[in-house]
């Protein structure tokens, strides 16, 4: 379920936030191309319910987790460089 989008100009992509899967989805704005995902489970557990991009430092994105019943992550703010995809 896509739960929250941000979108980065400059690159001409778009973020989502795929609260059930717990990714980030990039696409480009174009054509909505799928340009790769943003996981990892020991950072945002198993869902993801906030996503916003920031142009500074190259650009950042910042995401927000929410409680799970699968993982024991706790509830936080994590900050990703998108070209740290995992």
């Amino acid at each position: 379920i896509p739960h929250a989008l941000t979108l980065d100009s400059q690159r001409g992509l778009l973020y989502v936030a795929d609260r059930e899967n717990g990714r980030i989805q990039a696409m480009t704005t174009g054509n909505m191309t799928f340009v790769g995902s943003v996981t990892s489970a020991s950072d945002l557990g198993g869902r993801v319910f906030s996503v916003a991009f920031c142009p500074a430092n190259g650009g950042l994105l910042f995401a927000v987790n929410g409680p799970s019943t699968f993982s024991r992550v706790p509830v936080q703010g994590v900050v990703i460089s998108p070209g740290d995809r995992r």
